[in-house]
């Protein structure tokens, strides 16, 4: 009874959606914990007021660990993935920015989910392995061509492969690595390689660890990053997401490991930041859900702790925005099924992230999507019953607070102004003050209450609103 004990494992760190089946019985598609009902979601098209949230036109089939892929004609196409009775779904759709509609493009060969998809330089989508319609690992892979609407079955991996990464080279081959190689629940460190040009999958050197889950990131150099994971070392008693890291030389095929994370990781976030330095967010050890942000440097090759989101969260999405700053948008809090509603914006510049507006739903299995005028689509994902579409409007004004008077009162300062945020904070000389929103007048009115017995005339005030943005500064003059 390997297999099922693995299963159940699995479910309990985070694969949650595995059903039990006895080694005779196939390996049956993802499914969700518990009995819930499901409801298609009517989403017309409305914006909510002082609001980033936008709910975009009806998706037509609802769906969790699928694809979404930004085509070069600016549509994106939602690949495969599990539909509401928990069955791996083979349809496809695009959904139009321009339009604000989705419509139905042709179906894969093969019903899928848990896959990867990869764009090419020639423009075709390369969707590879997965869990099939019968639940098994597959090797199969083929191509969308956004020209017809068709896809065509392309070379199959040498490794039927789940919980794997694929990674766009620069040479236009793609990178696949590690993940779940059979039924039975075999863990890997293999590699290959698919070229375009000959439709065909090469093995490559194997890493130095058996990953899962893990994340592969291309650096500006050209190498893959690959970060975390887990394996199966003494499973299931001692299964622990790695801390370490390592990287892929695509000019001599060859794997080396680099420096360690301060935490290990499993189901969390890799984004490449413009300087060239690569962000890890969010994941689980398997036992806790670390809050702390790392940045590894690829000149140095070493980690270095930057700061914190303001929620734990696994199985989330991290978006870089035209901005440099990193959208973070639900997740899970554990392997019951707590998805989360809740969405932050990470600064890398500061370290600091603030909440912004939720989502209309919890979500986690989900996908995030940045379009090419700068806002992020978000599609399905579960939280017991599976989500439909939104936008993340990144160019919608936020509002900025202003401040027209201070004063001291007791021991407190008290800072009068508009637009005061939920959660906003009082700068002192730039230093942060402990701050409470006015219980009668929260928009209008801050309270620091040690603060007060400290300022002096002259001191310069702040405030800072829950989503990044400033006041204008005032010095106080002791009035």
């Amino acid at each position: 009874m390997e297999a099922v004990s693995k299963s159940a494992i699995l479910r309990r760190v985070g694969a949650r959606h595995f059903a039990k089946q006895s080694l005779s019985a196939v390996l049956v598609g993802l499914i969700i914990l518990g009995s819930p009902t499901y409801q298609r979601n009517a989403l017309g098209k409305q914006e909510e007021t002082l609001s980033n949230r936008i709910l975009t036109g009806n998706i037509n089939v609802l769906r969790y660990n699928h694809t979404a892929t930004l085509l070069p004609n600016g549509k994106v196409l939602v690949a495969a993935g599990h539909s509401t009775n928990g069955s791996n779904l083979k349809s496809a759709e695009l959904y139009d920015p321009g339009t604000d509609s989705w419509t139905v493009t042709g179906d894969l060969n093969e019903a899928r989910s848990f896959h990867t998809g990869t764009l090419l330089p020639s423009g075709k989508l390369l969707i590879a392995g997965g869990f099939d319609t019968f639940g098994h690992v597959s090797s199969t892979a083929e191509l969308y061509d956004p020209e017809t609407g068709v896809w065509s079955v392309t070379g199959s991996l040498n490794s039927p492969r789940v919980y794997h990464t694929a990674t766009l080279l620069q040479d236009g081959k793609v990178l696949v690595v590690g993940g779940i190689i059979s039924n039975s629940w075999v863990f890997s460190n293999s590699a290959e390689v698919y070229d375009p040009t000959s439709g065909k999958w090469t093995m490559t050197a194997s890493l130095n660890k058996v990953r899962v889950s893990h994340t592969a990131t291309l650096l500006h150099d050209g190498k893959v990053l690959v970060v975390g994971g887990m394996d199966d070392y003494n499973f299931p008693t001692d299964n622990i997401a790695f801390n370490n890291a390592e990287l892929y030389d695509p000019t001599t095929e060859t794997w080396r490991l680099t420096g360690d994370l301060y935490a290990g990781r499993c189901y969390h976030t890799a984004t490449l930041l413009p300087n060239g330095n690569v962000l890890i967010l969010g994941g689980t050890d398997l036992y806790d859900y670390p809050v702390l942000a790392e940045l590894y440097d690829p000149i140095s090759g070493d980690w270095s702790l930057v700061g914190s989101i303001n929620h734990s969260r696994a199985f989330c999405s991290a978006t870089l925005l035209p901005s440099g700053k990193v959208l973070i948008t639900g997740g899970n809090l554990s392997y019951q099924g707590s998805s989360l509603n809740s969405v932050e914006v990470y600064d890398p510049d500061t370290g600091i992230s603030y909440d912004t507006a939720n989502l209309t739903t919890p979500r986690s299995d989900h996908t995030a999507t940045l379009l090419q005028d700068g806002r992020v689509l978000v599609v399905g994902g579960t939280n017991n019953a599976i989500s439909g579409a939104e936008i993340y409007n990144t160019n919608a004004a936020a509002p900025v607070p202003t401040i027209t008077s201070a004063f001291v009162i007791g021991k407190s300062l008290l800072v009068l102004g508009e637009n005061f945020s939920a959660g906003a904070v009082i700068l002192l000389n730039g230093e942060r003050q402990a701050t409470r929103n006015d219980d009668v007048n929260p928009a209008t009115s801050l309270i620091a209450k040690r603060a007060g017995k400290r300022i002096q005339p002259g001191d310069k005030i702040q405030v800072r609103n829950s989503n990044g943005s400033m006041s204008q500064e005032i010095s106080f003059t002791g009035q």
